[in-house]
């Protein structure tokens, strides 16, 4: 699973990756593993590095290696690379998946299995995203289809809703898109649709855009309780407090 964070105005990344080319790690699913306990936007938000905030660095990221220690699911992580350096980002890592548990698919004993992670914070463009987050060869976002629209009423913590369409791009970058179905409420599907009509892309290589046609699917998972309107923060014991602003709560996943 692979999560974008759409929620405003803070956005975060985490990425299922090989932990480094020099030592490539299977991810998590060709282990076997699937996430109990996912590493969310809303720890992502919180751990940002107080250092890189300090040099008002908007976006950085950590690559680590990971292993069930127990059959609980709990993580040993250890960091392989963080870019920028030395301004926190792999201690901030470690921070957030200290919270995420796994499980094995089988049902059978985790421990030992290891996997590569990448967790990328902060803010980033369309064309910067990786290509499980891309409309398709040869084509990147230049305006991510984003949910701003989503009020998540009705959705559940860790629920996940999605929506499906055909799209073809015009001259502009804009796109013609037809609903193709989706397991979500009519509402999402509206939001949806909205997002596709704001979004735009481009040519990787810059050739013309107009006529290409891809499928894409909008699926946006609830990562707490946090609502337009509410605040919330996460004390020592977990426990939601209505203090200080609100987290980014929804993700896309892919």
């Amino acid at each position: 699973m692979r999560l974008l964070a759409i929620a405003l105005p803070f956005a975060a990344l985490a990425l299922c990756l090989p932990a480094a080319a020099s030592q490539p790690l299977p991810t998590y699913d060709k282990v076997g593993l699937k996430w109990r306990k996912p590493p969310t936007v809303v720890d992502m938000a919180r751990h940002y590095p107080v250092r890189a905030k300090a040099l008002r660095i908007a976006r950085g990221s950590a690559d680590v290696a990971c292993a069930a220690k127990d059959a609980t699911g709990l993580l040993d992580c250890n960091v392989v690379s963080e870019s920028p350096e030395r301004v926190g980002f792999g201690a901030s890592a470690l921070s957030v998946m200290s919270r995420a548990k796994v499980e094995a698919v089988d049902g059978g004993d985790p421990t030992g299995r290891t996997f590569g992670f990448r967790l990328k914070f902060g803010t980033w463009g369309g064309a910067d995203l990786p290509a499980s987050f891309q409309p398709g060869p040869g084509l990147n976002w230049s305006r991510f289809p984003t949910m701003g629209k989503w009020s998540m009423s009705g959705q559940d913590k860790f629920e996940t809703f999605s929506a499906d369409f055909d799209c073809t791009a015009r001259a502009s970058g804009r796109l013609n898109c037809t609903s193709t179905g989706g397991a979500a409420p009519r509402k999402f599907q509206a939001a949806a649709a909205d997002a596709m009509a704001r979004a735009k892309v481009m040519s990787a290589d810059g050739a013309p855009v107009e006529g290409k046609r891809f499928n894409w699917t909008v699926s946006v998972q609830r990562q707490n309780w946090c609502s337009p309107g509410k605040e919330e923060i996460f004390q020592d014991d977990s426990t939601p407090a209505p203090i200080g602003r609100c987290f980014p709560s929804q993700v896309q996943v892919r």
